[in-house]
């Protein structure tokens, strides 16, 4: 019924209430404006939707790829960086991109041609004088905006580079939070913090400053040019040869000539701006790793032995030599020894002789200055880096973890924790002698390790390292003076838990404390980068005037007995009768 009587009412209404004759035109016109109006919001509307669908996408892959970049790059580069500042370079360098194709895809465009219809509609209006008036002022107005830009962008890039150098220092302080509270500096770090927010509002205020002058000096060209126009136009309106309407258009396209180019200034600085960023970004794409796989690079292909008992890995360091840099100190020299697949050699020396540098170049995180490094008769460097890193496990002196669950952190030994079952991580953990511990917590495994494993004692999370290492199972085990921080009793129990983690595998233990190198078939005493001594226990222990013998008495208040210097067991950490730990495979 409603359908069939809304003809009749129009009809009616058309017939007696509005006349439509007269009012035809203009009531088409006001339904085509209408009409077109909300179409233009719905292709509005649909261009927003592509283009957030088109962003995102790019944006993913960029996000992607720049942190698959980082993480690409040589521990070197790692050593040396600022997290805040890569973090700020990251996030501030990706945003930027989009904004760019942003501001020229839907912004520049549109800003050229509604000037170029203005100055059309203009050159009608005033025969050519009032373009030339127009012309002449966006030129002046587009060269003085163009120079305030540029003090500007000075002062923006001084700002950057400034909030660059800060930001990590507000996270660091975060992160040493247990320094602050030891040394009693909550107030001093306040107060950096206090002063590095001023400076950062200084900062802006001068941003805000060049902004006004030019926002003065715009307004003052825009007002001169408007004047001048209505002059010139007042004076064709006295002559008859322009119309007061025509006036009036004159007025408004003058003013609307400029609000291309006010735009264009800020359009300009939020190009330069996100181009200071880009620019950051692109430097940092632009690292390259400094230890790189070759052309087509072969897996490493461990030799396991026929029995099962070893899982392959004879290391040899040939003549091995690196310095951390042309002017640096610190590195190895002429360094060669072989450990038997499974096997196992210890490493010990005095801070700074060297030792932490062959468990890095053992694991190609640096490339060797001369010489070369094989497993199995493969040198490490001519196979990929993943099947290297894939046949060795790393117990070090600071083992750090995964602000995630206990679970999370032992399973990220093998795969990153991808397919790594329950029982897998429940065996690996009763072998680090973790069972009990985990038996005391109210969540057991799925207990939160803390940021950086803060939550967890120093032993217990070299216990997690441990279980890592067993649930990887490796070639090859490094321990990097991995006990050398425990007090006693717990270094005990971790010796028996490295001792069943290390069966199977061919074991190098970077040493601080000689009692933990006392089990291995070889030790070599490392001085200044150099190979000085090597032999097993007994025989340096017994030697009068010898480096090691003079470490062991340090470390044993200056008294041998004939207990110490005789052979000890060789079932002790890395010896000869290890035989594989096994792991539930995953289901």
């Amino acid at each position: 019924m409603a359908g069939a009587s809304a003809p009749t009412v129009a009809h009616l209404f058309g017939r007696w209430a509005v006349p439509l004759g007269p009012y035809r035109r203009p009531l088409v016109a006001t339904v085509g404006y209408i009409t077109a109006d909300y179409a233009s919001g719905l292709l509005g509307y649909g261009q927003y939707l592509m283009w957030r669908r088109a962003r995102r996408g790019m944006l993913f892959e960029l996000q992607v790829d720049t942190f698959a970049h980082i993480h690409s790059l040589s521990l070197a580069w790692h050593l040396n960086r600022n997290t805040g500042r890569v973090m700020h370079i990251f996030s501030s360098g990706v945003k930027s991109v989009m904004e760019l194709l942003e501001v020229v895809s839907f912004e520049v465009a549109p800003m050229l041609l509604q000037f170029l219809l203005t100055v059309g509609a203009l050159w009608r209006l005033g025969s050519g004088s009032l373009s030339a008036l127009a012309l002449g002022s966006v030129a002046v107005y587009i060269g003085v905006s163009a120079l305030m830009t540029r003090v500007q962008m000075r002062v923006e890039e001084k700002n950057m580079k400034a909030a660059e150098r800060e930001a990590g220092h507000a996270t660091d302080s975060l992160d040493n939070y247990e320094n602050v509270k030891i040394f009693g500096t909550k107030a001093i770090e306040t107060g950096r913090y206090r002063d590095q927010l001023r400076k950062e509002y200084k900062r802006s205020d001068r941003s805000t400053l060049t902004e006004a002058i030019l926002s003065n000096l715009q307004s003052f060209i825009r007002s001169a040019c408007v004047v001048a126009g209505l002059l010139m136009a007042g004076r064709r309106v006295a002559a008859g040869l322009m119309s007061v309407a025509d006036f009036v258009a004159v007025d408004s396209y003058l003013r609307s000539i400029f609000s291309p180019f006010t735009y264009a200034g800020y359009i300009v600085r939020e190009i330069a701006s996100s181009l200071l960023s880009l620019r950051k970004l692109v430097d940092l794409l632009q690292q390259r790793p400094s230890v790189v796989d070759v052309p087509g690079a072969p897996q490493l292909a461990l030799r396991p032995s026929a029995d099962g008992v070893y899982r392959g890995g004879e290391v040899t360091f040939d003549n091995v030599s690196f310095a951390y840099g042309d002017e640096s100190v610190d590195g190895v020299h002429n360094v060669s020894f072989t450990v038997r697949a499974g096997g196992t050699t210890a490493i010990v020396g005095p801070s700074g002789s060297g030792k932490t540098t062959l468990v890095r170049l053992a694991l190609r995180l640096f490339d060797v200055t001369s010489g070369r490094i094989t497993i199995d008769g493969q040198d490490v460097a001519k196979v990929t880096q993943q099947s290297l890193r894939d046949a060795i496990g790393l117990v070090s002196q600071n083992t750090t973890l995964l602000r995630a669950s206990v679970r999370a952190n032992i399973a990220y030994g093998r795969n990153g924790g991808e397919g790594v079952s329950d029982a897998e991580v429940s065996a690996a953990a009763a072998v680090a002698q973790l069972t009990d511990w985990l038996g005391r917590l109210p969540k057991g495994l799925d207990s939160v390790c803390g940021e950086r494993g803060v939550r967890l004692s120093g032993g217990e999370r070299q216990r997690v390292g441990i279980a890592r290492v067993v649930l990887r199972r490796p070639a090859v085990l490094l321990l990097d003076e991995s006990s050398s921080s425990l007090d006693s009793e717990t270094e005990r129990s971790m010796q028996e838990a490295l001792r069943v983690a290390s069966r199977g595998a061919t074991t190098i233990i970077i040493a601080h404390r000689l009692s933990t190198a006392m089990g291995a078939d070889e030790i070599l005493v490392l001085d200044k980068g150099c190979v000085v001594e090597r032999g097993n226990h007994a025989s340096l222990v017994g030697r009068d005037g010898g480096k090691y013998r003079r470490l062991w008495e340090l470390q044993h208040g200056g008294s041998l007995g004939g207990e110490e210097v005789a052979q000890v067991d060789r079932d002790e950490v890395g010896g000869t009768a290890k035989q594989p730990v096994e792991v539930p495979a995953a289901s």
